[in-house]
């Protein structure tokens, strides 16, 4: 999501976290005249209180474990960087993401166990080894350093982006509109939102369906009962985010850093009823040193996949796009 608010004066992302130097939300943000920098020190760790910069990289032989416990670490960055991924995604994605760190040192699971719930909001115990998987190899090969942001987090693309329509659309631009239901006709497509204590519809040519699938299956009418299903069984992982303001830099070395001394934030039981905050901190109030992650948004590992969520090509309301929370 690209959500940002403010306090006085300052920005601060409430469901945003990076883009990827060159991806399409980096591309729109330069068209539209944003320049978003690269962060710093994206993903150090603090342990037995001691700071590492770069973890999985040069950060391994800094780790302030015994020498095994580091040997433990690199061996299982090792093994995981043989694994081809992407060919075994079927099998990987069936799978849970503990069973490939059982066999090392219980401090490479913990670290994992801090990193996911941040990062795509689940423990290695509750996430699919495929995207535990993609996350090590991205970042052993340095796909963090490809992250950038604004102070604030990804909010200032749409900010910007209304900036820049609204001298030529503003007629046909609305805030504060919820959107209750959207209906295909034969050669349109009828939209209704709730404005100012008002119920209005219009009608459009085609619509640009942008939710998330549990939002989406509820206000987009006429889909077929298997589609309606697919997209509901799709699983999301929220958890609370806390903005702290403070009147000075009371920590900046980092983006996201990872605590793994902390207990888990998840509990083993995916519906349990404790949950904390996630053990990182993520950064986006001063100097940029903040999709949540590599390309893949997990959900709990399960044993066969949905079919198909989004309307068929033909449709008119031809793409729904579901992240969670990134």
């Amino acid at each position: 999501m690209l959500f940002r608010e403010e306090y006085e004066g300052q920005p601060y992302g409430t469901g945003s976290a990076y883009a990827y130097k060159d991806d399409e939300g980096d591309q729109l943000a330069r068209e539209i005249g944003l320049h978003l920098p690269l962060i710093n020190c994206p993903d150090p760790t603090i342990v037995n209180n001691t700071f590492v910069p770069d973890t999985w990289k040069a950060g391994l032989n800094q780790l302030p474990y015994p020498k095994e416990i580091r040997a433990s670490f690199k061996k299982f960055r090792d093994e995981v960087m043989k694994i081809n991924v992407r060919e075994r995604m079927a099998e990987l994605d069936a799978q849970p993401f503990s069973n490939f760190t059982a066999t090392y040192a219980p401090e490479v699971r913990q670290w994992w166990d801090s990193f996911g719930p941040s990062n795509w909001g689940a423990s290695t115990e509750l996430s699919s080894a495929f995207v535990g998987l993609s996350n090590v190899q991205d970042l052993v090969r340095g796909g963090d350093g490809k992250r950038v942001i604004l102070p604030g987090g990804l909010g200032c693309i749409t900010h910007k982006l209304v900036e820049v329509l609204r001298p030529k659309y503003k007629d046909r631009m609305l805030d504060n509109t919820a959107v209750v239901a959207v209906a295909q006709e034969e050669d349109s497509v009828r939209v209704t939102y709730f404005r100012d204590g008002k119920i209005t519809t219009v009608a459009a040519k085609l619509v640009l369906m942008c939710a998330p699938m549990l939002i989406a299956s509820r206000i987009v009418m006429g889909l077929p009962a298997e589609q309606k299903a697919a997209m509901r069984r799709y699983r999301y992982a929220p958890y609370p985010v806390v903005n702290l303001i403070f009147d000075k830099p009371v920590y900046n070395r980092g983006y996201d850093t990872c605590a793994p001394e902390i207990p888990s934030p998840i509990s083993s039981s995916p519906t349990g009823p404790f949950a904390t905050l996630p053990a990182t901190s993520k950064n986006t109030t001063f100097s940029p040193s903040t999709p949540r992650s590599a390309p893949n948004s997990a959900l709990p590992c399960s044993l066969k996949k949905p079919a198909n969520p989004l309307p068929p090509a033909s449709s008119l309301i031809f793409r729904s796009c579901a992240r969670s929370s990134m």
